[in-house]
């Protein structure tokens, strides 16, 4: 899978976590406004395809008696916001042989629904016979039973694929996995006349020892009149040489069948569902609802060809795009008829200019700064919202109008200077012969070009260490030197 390459993966699941949660027509859609249970948040935030309970390490250490170990503050502080507790030990991860927690997001008050759930649950003993996976095929369409039915059940360890598994089902339409091991997910599968059927990862919680399911299928159809975009958000984050774009898309299938495309995109691969991407797009990332293994590029962008069922689909989706001062321009294109489309780019001072969406207001969001707004809605397909980049503000608008002043001021500089700091230069530097004066604009220059290039570096080095392409030893030794550098340049430069 590609890294974005110019964030680090910090902020670069901060950034996905503020798509998902930022508006309330999504949470509504995924859970409704009651609150759940520690148990369901347990299971809603992935907890559980990480840690078990009781039942033996997996990805992540197994929680059974956690509270022993850690506060229930602490607990909770894991549990909302990891990297906190990574940087005040200064390690990460705490624990060896397990990889870092990522950061999941959790507002305060699930957090700590969670932390009871987790020292409270009553787990059963292990059993030795492994857990039970069990369902019923039904056909959807006609409302009958399929009957001597290849079911698979592929098994992971984390995202490693550790082997299938392919049953029958029985006269009834019942199919039935045995002696599965607690420290693994599993995905069921099924293909039904051109459509392919997948659940998501299936993964035993706590107290549970067999998993009931039922699979659907459906009559299949090669029309997509009936797919439509419920949500699309758009998020742009601004860098120095970069964008940074995320996109998250509810799809829905209106329709009773299952969508299995027309067009033959590959040798065996149907294109279903199409999503354009602006020219000059690198490093895509397929985050959510989509996998490299089912998408094939294409010369606007990239197509999925995996069925798509009645009902909901959602998909995240991240890439870059390049950006040099001027004006840069993005065309985004909206492919299906879409209810809803909201467009967030960061406030870096930046004119911004949209075609196609109606202004909104600023969105403040925790740790990652202001956000400007545009919105739309029952946007029809072939439809082309155009995002104008330009200069900051300052100087795109009122360039002219600061010449004359900036001429002045560099003037003033000099006399101050002069009076200032090179004839008492003796003095000076008997004060602090080791740091060269701030006030000469090419050091200042000089200093902020390597706060730069520090600043990249760090994340790059923070993306080389969780892509375990170095040791931990090695990342803390590098880290906190270059750190160390960051704060000195960083004070020099707010000293001058």
């Amino acid at each position: 899978m590609n890294r974005v390459s110019f964030l680090s993966i910090k902020n670069f699941f901060i950034l996905i976590c503020i798509i998902l949660t930022s508006y309330e027509e999504i949470q509504a859609q995924d859970k409704g406004t009651t609150q759940l249970s520690g148990k369901e948040l347990f299971i809603q935030y992935r907890c559980v395809r990480c840690h078990t309970i009781g039942r033996g390490r997996f990805v992540g250490p197994d929680l059974k008696g956690v509270s022993g170990k850690y506060g229930q503050d602490e607990i909770k502080r894991w549990i909302a916001n990891p990297q906190e507790i990574y940087q005040s030990r200064g390690k990460m991860p705490l624990n060896e042989g397990y990889p870092p927690m990522p950061p999941l997001n959790v507002p305060p008050r699930e957090a700590e629904l969670i932390a009871d759930y987790i020292t409270t649950v009553k787990t059963p003993l292990v059993s030795k016979e492994g857990g039970v996976i069990k369902g019923k095929v039904v056909n959807n369409s006609t409302e009958k039973t399929l009957v001597d039915t290849d079911v698979i059940l592929t098994a992971y360890l984390g995202d490693k694929e550790m082997g299938e598994t392919r049953v029958k089902t029985n006269g009834e339409g019942v199919f039935e996995f045995k002696n599965l091991a607690w420290d693994r997910s599993y995905s069921v599968s099924l293909n039904y006349e051109g459509g392919e059927y997948i659940t998501d990862r299936l993964v035993f919680s706590p107290e549970e020892v067999t998993k009931t399911l039922d699979l659907p299928v459906y009559e299949s159809t090669d029309s997509d009149r009936d797919i439509t975009v419920n949500i699309s958000h758009m998020i742009v984050q601004i860098s120095e040489t970069s964008l940074s774009v995320a996109e998250l898309m509810v799809f829905n299938n209106n329709g009773k069948r299952v969508y299995v495309g027309s067009k033959e995109i590959k040798k065996g691969r149907r294109e279903t569902l199409k999503f354009s991407l602006p020219p000059g797009a690198s490093d895509i990332q397929y985050l959510s609802g989509l996998t490299s293994d089912r998408v094939v590029g294409t010369n606007q962008g990239f197509v999925d060809t995996s069925s798509i069922e009645p009902g909901i689909k959602r998909v995240i989706y991240a890439y870059t795009l390049p950006f040099e001062s001027g004006k840069d321009i993005i065309e985004k294109a909206i492919d299906y008829l879409t209810d809803s489309f909201v467009l967030l780019v960061s406030d870096t001072g930046a004119k911004v200019k949209v075609d196609g969406l109606t202004k909104g207001g600023v969105n403040e969001i925790p740790d990652q700064g202001r956000f400007l707004q545009w919105s739309g809605a029952k946007i029809p397909p072939g439809t082309k919202i155009r995002i104008e980049i330009g200069e900051p503000r300052l100087l795109a608008q009122d360039y002219l109008k600061f010449v004359t002043f900036g001429v002045l001021a560099i003037l003033v500089v000099i006399g101050i200077l002069y009076s200032f700091v090179i004839k008492p230069k003796d003095k000076s530097k008997a004060k602090d012969a080791s740091l060269p004066t701030m006030a000469d604009p090419y050091v200042t220059k000089d200093l902020e070009e390597e706060r730069k290039k520090l600043i990249h570096e760090i994340a790059k080095l923070d993306d080389s260490f969780e892509a375990k392409e170095i040791g931990e030893e090695e990342y803390t030794r590098m880290r906190s030197i270059k750190k160390g550098r960051l704060v000195e340049i960083t004070r020099r430069i707010k000293v001058g």
